[in-house]
């Protein structure tokens, strides 16, 4: 109704006539209606900002605020109450204050009817906003939305589900028919459609019982919906019959083992549809059964036996076609005997059919040939069973296995979204996340593609390897694609926003989001959330959620207070520290080796070494230090406070003890020797690593790399770099910052300059301070346009720059001669780059640049402030000159100095005049009598 209000563009009549399900042709109405009579010219306006806006500044308000202060919100109202809720801070405050109160209340009112903005209140509504047309009210109806189907419990659920889907593509089909205009609520609503799958009515009557369906209706759609109705009951009954006809197949051919299956009786069987007109062969009802029998094989839809008594209980046994005599193997009792042993033989029938299946997947999993076990027992296995299959090959680590099953699989058709889930997961912790990404991107069936367990294997893989950016892209593509993720999905994308550089801020928009989406927050994610706090240092925010999580009920246990703990730990702050673990003595829970390493991390931090050291020690009386970690902490506080004889003792301790060690205690103690330039000692130890342990990775190849170049050794360098190629270490961003510096240091320029490129493109952001460094040096060996490279990536990869690298990498450009390029550096910076390099610029330009972007240059220079000396224009004009056939260029530059008070010089006057016949005498005097008016107005100011 309000869209029909506000809707002063299209025929009256005709919206009325399409709401009740008619055609019309706003030509008819012969402006006999309101919006038809006004004669009103319309154009057509792209509102898609605008409504993303609105959008996203209802998420970010908590959905929680009424339509009308959302919108003086997003006018840039300065009112109270949007102050009082500090709204004038968000980001989206005054983007619509373009846009007249109507046209935003409009497309806010089609977002809340079109696009069905959510109606469920939340928990906790603000007392300040009590709004009669809040957008999240419990009061307001709810919106048809297409809700999943759920027939009655007294009706057949396969059938009402079929119908359900059946109208809804009548529906489909009737709008199609119907033309431009008619929505699909229009014929019938999604209730409706419901209300029809749930009581299945066969006539015209039953149907005027339904809700939603008047006479009007029943004229124009009656003989269709009762056709699909029908229809859908002859395929449903269809499909009964033929499964029937399946499972009595099945009771046959899967026969107990005592039972000749060879014998011409079983071969001679004919599954046709006759085989329903089989008598039921009645079974005495013997005490020896009991009550529990329940005749399993029964087909309910068979015709009654003619001798069947009540007292006795009827299993279905297909009779023998002509030529057989007995179902039963020579020697099995007849009906007439001992019927016991008839249920003992079908029971054994069934569970033989599970016995089958269990030694198909034992075959699976212990063949030495799963090629052949494959073609032995796959056919007869299903996805569920299969699996195992793939379950028990990924517990045991049989990557080959695991791939090979997965295909036969995938070319059979048996997968399904756990299979997917499962090898996606394998694929990802063995080969790497590019790899799990391509297994997803195979997938064509798109409910496979949304199934939320195979969304949540492929971002766990690429989380894994750091990959959260490609995690959040393919996030918002899985979501568009119709995911519907769960709380499993947002703890995934939070852990990777732990281990990422500004993961906090992302970390918040994924938390607002869940919430948006009805979801809670739980313990795991609370202890997510802390833990991402914790490492983006946000100790007050990770207390905030620590608080949360136990005013929502939750118990803390050893990860929220080690999490909690790490917090303290970065901020240095020993005190929090020390009363967090006395509350987790008090809560009885025991203090782990986690939360006491953390805690010294804590004191560490702090500068407490002799706490420390006592700590140390409580850690190797609990048996907590048998590895290398407490040691490196100690160690590595100790000397970059320049406690170098410290650390060297522990260190010391440490290897006595025999210590287990991975490295990062060597990688320690060589950057702390290399920073205090005792290289001797340093390079001792690297070789001393190598000879004893051998493990690598990219921390001990940094600091062997750190010592090498600081030796000036350029054989080690290059084979500890040769080294880490053959491992598959990735370089990190200290490793290319060594190599860049040791490059500079020994003058291999180009070789430093191609380093920071393959840093660049391994996503690596260049610091300032290097970048130009390095930049200069390659100005000094004439190396302009690699410099002025290294220049365009620091200035699109940093937000401030230093004003200062502007004017030099524009003197290197004019150094050599790369006059376009420093016209791009001039233009974006000429307001920050001193006048006389302009100058110098602007000169070189006229003299030596393109032609074409002569006045272009002049028209950039002017616009900075920069006045454009005389000399310039002669320049210039004095090559335009020379080339007749670029008059028009010279007339426009002629033209527009008089405008910008500009005028010529006398020699460029004589210039022009000597060499007017070629360019146009006639025009050429016109346009110099109006460089001489300017010239005379300048020299009468002078004199006043």
């Amino acid at each position: 109704m309000v869209s029909y209000c506000e809707n002063d563009v299209d025929c009256r009549r005709l919206l009325q006539l399409i709401h009740f399900g008619e055609k019309f042709d706003s030509v008819n109405c012969e402006k006999t209606c309101a919006n038809c009579s006004r004669n009103q010219r319309y154009t057509v306006k792209d509102v898609t900002v605008t409504a993303k806006q609105l959008v996203d500044l209802v998420k970010v308000s908590g959905q929680r605020f009424s339509i009308s202060h959302l919108l003086e919100v997003f006018r840039g109202s300065l009112s109270q109450l949007v102050k009082k809720h500090r709204h004038v801070t968000l980001s989206l405050h005054g983007a619509g204050k373009h846009l007249g109160k109507n046209e935003a209340s409009r497309v806010m009112r089609h977002l809340t009817i079109k696009l069905r903005f959510p109606v469920e209140a939340p928990k906790k509504v603000s007392k300040a906003t009590p709004a009669k047309n809040s957008l999240p009210l419990e009061k307001q109806s709810p919106l048809p939305v297409d809700t999943p189907f759920q027939p009655h419990s007294d009706v057949d659920l396969s059938l009402s589900t079929k119908l359900h889907s059946a109208l809804r593509k009548l529906r489909g089909d009737l709008v199609k028919e119907a033309g431009e205009g008619v929505m699909a609520y229009h014929i019938f609503g999604n209730a409706t459609l419901q209300q029809i799958g749930k009581k299945i009515p066969r006539t015209k009557e039953e149907l005027l019982e339904i809700n939603g369906i008047g006479k009007a209706k029943i004229m124009k759609y009656v003989d269709h919906v009762l056709q699909t109705i029908e229809g859908t009951i002859r395929d449903h009954q269809r499909e009964k019959v033929q499964s029937k006809k399946q499972l009595v197949k099945k009771i046959v051919t899967e026969t107990p083992m005592d039972v000749d299956a060879s014998n011409a009786e079983f071969r001679d069987i004919d599954f046709d549809d006759d085989i329903f007109d089989n008598q039921v062969i009645p079974m005495g009802f013997y005490p020896s059964l009991g009550n529990v029998f329940r005749p399993t094989c029964c087909l309910p839809t068979l015709r009654p036996s003619n001798e069947f008594t009540p007292g006795t209980t009827a299993v279905a046994i297909p009779l023998p076609q002509r030529g057989s005599t007995s179902l039963l193997a020579p020697g099995a009792e007849k009906p007439g005997e001992k019927t016991g042993n008839l249920h003992q033989n079908l029971v054994k029938g069934v569970s033989f059919s599970q016995k089958r299946r269990e030694l198909a997947i034992h075959d699976l999993q212990n063949s030495p040939d799963l090629a052949s076990a494959l073609l032995r027992s796959g056919e007869m296995l299903k996805a569920q069973e299969l699996n195992i299959v793939l379950r028990h090959f990924g517990n045991l680590n049989r990557v080959d296995d695991l791939c090979q099953l997965f295909e036969w699989m995938r070319e059979h058709g048996k997968t399904n979204g756990a299979s997917y889930s499962g090898y996606i997961k394998v694929v990802g912790r063995n080969f790497s996340s590019m790899k799990a990404l391509e297994v997803y991107n195979t997938i064509n069936d798109d409910s496979t593609r949304t199934n939320v367990s195979v969304c949540n294997s492929t971002l766990h893989s690429l989380i894994k390897d750091g990959n959260l950016s490609s995690s959040l892209k393919l996030f918002n593509q899985m979501k568009r694609a119709g995911l519907e993720p769960d709380t499993v999905t947002y703890s995934t994308l939070l852990a990777g926003c732990a281990k990422a550089r500004g993961g906090f801020l992302k970390a918040m928009d994924l938390v607002r989001e869940m919430k948006f989406r009805g979801l809670s927050m739980d313990a795991v994610l609370y202890g997510t959330m802390i833990s991402v706090c914790a490492s983006n240092d946000e100790c007050e925010e990770a207390q905030k959620y620590f608080d949360e999580m136990k005013t929502e009920g939750y118990s803390p246990n050893s990860f929220h207070y080690s999490s909690l703990l790490n917090a303290y730990a970065y901020a240095g702050n020993y005190k929090k520290a020390d009363e967090l673990v006395q509350e987790m003595r008090s809560a009885g829970l025991d203090l782990s080796k986690v939360i006491l390493t953390t805690l010294l991390k804590a004191y560490v931090r702090s500068g407490l070494f002799e706490k420390s050291r006592e700590l140390l020690d409580e850690l190797q009386a609990l048996g907590y230090a048998e590895d290398e970690m407490p040691y490196c902490i100690l160690m590595d506080g100790l000397a970059k406070s320049g406690k170098l004889t410290e650390a060297k003792t522990i260190f010391q301790e440490m290897k006595q003890k025999q210590v287990k060690n991975d490295g990062y205690s060597y990688s320690i103690m060589i950057t702390a020797l290399c920073r205090s330039r005792l290289i001797d000692e340093a390079k001792q130890l690297a070789c001393e690593y190598e000879t004893k342990y051998g493990k690598y990775d990219v921390v001990i190849l940094n600091s062997m790399l750190c010592v090498y170049c600081r030796s000036g050794e350029m054989d080690n360098v290059m084979k500890t770099m040769k080294r880490m190629d053959e491992l598959a270490i990735i370089p990190d961003l200290s490793t290319f910052r060594i190599l860049i510096k040791y490059f500079c240091t020994e003058k291999l320029y180009i070789l430093a300059y191609r380093t920071m490129l393959d840093m660049h493109s391994k996503g690596h952001q260049p610091e300032e301070g290097l970048c130009v460094s390095l930049i200069n040096r390659l100005g000094r060996i004439s190396a302009h346009s690699e410099a002025f490279s290294l220049y365009t990536i620091l200035k699109y990869g940093k937000r401030t720059m230093n004003k200062a690298i502007h004017h030099k990498i524009l003197r290197i450009l004019l150094a050599g001669n790369l006059l376009k390029d420093a016209y791009v550096v001039v233009k974006d910076n000429a307001k920050v780059i001193p006048p006389h390099a302009i100058k110098k610029f602007a000169i070189a330009f006229m003299e030596k640049g393109n032609i074409n972007l002569v006045n272009d240059v002049i028209k950039s220079v002017h616009s900075s402030g920069y006045k454009i000396d005389p000399v310039i224009f002669e320049i210039a004009i004095s090559r335009y000159v020379k080339q007749p056939e670029k008059k028009d260029l010279l007339f426009h530059l002629l033209q527009w100095m008089p405008g910008q008070e500009y005028h010529v010089n006398l020699s460029t006057r004589n210039m022009l005049l000597e060499n007017s016949e070629p360019l146009g005498r006639q025009s050429l005097l016109e346009l110099l009598s109006r460089h001489y008016m300017v010239l005379k107005s300048k020299r009468e100011e002078k004199t006043k």
